[in-house]
């Protein structure tokens, strides 16, 4: 094999990207004024335009977008990259906040073709990007990606500009895709009505607001009667397998005994079934205002989110991690529209996904953290394991926590990824865990092989950050 082809481009802008967050940590040369000694792996957007990677400090409060260019990249394509770079630091969001505050682009010393890609650049950022814009460049060696080289840094008189960070109290910062009460029909068919509905609208959120609302009543709060009856029926998803999905299933459990032990009546029950599914404010607080004193299952404010809402915040943000649409308006990407595809034509949903949490969700770069990480640590039971192996992923900038986090309580430590990884049978299990002595996690290499195979073969071409 061609020595400059050994690392396709995902392996290569990981192995870049993680020796320039240990440069940052280990050598002074490295040192800028938007990353601290501390940076953190953060997750990438994966809809146009998305980094190859993305460094972030709790520090500084900022975000540092990362665009790699594999040894095989012709001049043009190089180019692109560069251009890449600009476009990093002049993204937003839906609140018109910077998604990064500065960008780095990583490109080979020398490319296949022999063109002097490093010469070339450095003459070009030192005559238009020093002290003009927040972009620094970096080369790698062509056989080895790992082996970088900072050659201009972030200009010194560039000032960060910013604003204090906002977490949400509890949370790690996390570089992976958050699977959070999910299943993949679940994901199949929001995406299918998002695909459908195209519909044009004046903004984003008018068309957002309908795509759930299609979606909630169609699908997930289905049938048209569920919300008036205690009975539990079936909607048009599935949890795992074929297992049915029920809406508010647990709810009206719950409801059901307290009637049938006359500590609520069938109309409150009935009441906090309408307030579950209640579309507008209105309504929400219309029902909610029957509820207020309820026995079992009382809102603890009839004005917050209720089922509709909540429900609709872990449905969108998954599929936005992992770039089925566009976060902003919910318009399907390339990505979503050849995951619709091959679904229509048969493929099995949870196959589907698990593919798409092992690449571009970076799950994958999270098993591979995770067994460098239980390499290195000595453990004797599962609680212990974990604390060491969170300890390892706060040491090199795996995860960061949130400074503003409370001292319990919240989300165990890969709590989440150990069920779903399980579920999706790449964690091996033993006995009734899956913690083995000695070693830690075990994970199905080849399954996990030919998943990534998988991928590359179907959905390669759409994937906009390859």
């Amino acid at each position: 094999m061609n020595s400059l082809r050994q690392f396709d481009h995902d392996e290569g802008a990981r192995l870049a990207g993680d020796a320039i967050k240990e440069k940052i940590k280990s050598d002074p040369t490295w040192d800028n004024q938007f990353l601290d000694r501390n940076p953190i792996k953060s997750r990438c957007k994966r809809t146009k335009p998305a980094p190859d990677g993305r460094l972030h400090s709790i520090k500084t409060n900022c975000h540092v977008a990362i665009e790699y260019k594999p040894p095989y990249s012709h001049l043009d394509e190089i180019g692109k990259g560069f251009t890449q770079c600009f476009d990093y630091i002049v993204d937003q969001n839906d609140k018109g906040e910077f998604l990064n505050q500065a960008s780095i682009l990583v490109i080979p010393e020398v490319n296949e073709n022999g063109d002097k890609v490093e010469e070339i650049y450095k003459k070009k950022f030192l005559n238009t990007v020093l002290d003009k814009n927040p972009i620094a460049l970096v080369t790698y060696s062509p056989t080895d990606p790992s082996k970088v080289k900072l050659v201009t840094n972030f200009g010194q008189n560039l000032e960060v500009e910013g604003k204090p960070a906002v977490y949400r109290k509890g949370d790690m910062i996390t570089f992976w895709a958050a699977w959070r009460e999910n299943y993949p029909t679940y994901n199949y068919h929001l995406l299918k009505t998002a695909h459908l509905y195209k519909e044009k609208y004046s903004n984003s959120k008018e068309r957002r607001d309908n795509i759930w609302h299609r979606f909630y009543f169609d699908y997930y709060c289905y049938p048209p009667q569920t919300n008036n009856t205690l009975n539990l029926i079936p909607n048009k998803l599935k949890v795992w397998g074929e297992t049915e999905s029920i809406w508010q299933e647990d709810v009206k459990k719950d409801l059901s005994k307290a009637v049938k032990n006359g500590s609520v009546s069938y109309e409150e029950a009935i009441n906090r079934l309408k307030w579950a599914s209640a579309a507008t404010h209105q309504e929400k607080i219309r029902y909610g205002n029957t509820i207020k004193n309820i026995a079992v299952r009382r809102p603890a404010d009839i004005s917050t989110d209720n089922d509709y809402e909540d429900v609709k915040k872990n449905r969108r943000n998954l599929i936005s991690h992992v770039g089925l649409w566009d976060n902003l308006t919910w318009e399907v990407t390339k990505l979503g529209e050849k995951f619709i595809e091959r679904i229509d034509q048969g493929a099995d949903p949870m196959k589907e996904m698990i593919m798409l949490m092992l690449v571009p969700g970076k799950w994958y770069e999270l098993i591979l953290d995770i067994k460098k990480g239980q390499a290195i640590i000595n453990h004797s039971g599962s609680v212990e394991y974990k604390d060491k192996l969170k300890e390892v992923f706060i040491s090199n900038g795996s995860i960061g926590l949130n400074p503003e986090r409370k001292s319990s309580g919240g989300r165990k430590f890969l709590q989440s990824e150990q069920q779903i990884l399980g579920r999706f049978r790449l964690l091996k299990k033993h006995g009734r865990t899956y913690y083995k002595s000695s070693l830690g996690w075990e994970f199905d290499e080849g399954l996990i092989d030919q998943y990534i195979t998988d991928y590359y073969r179907y959905y390669i071409e759409q994937d906009v950050a390859a």
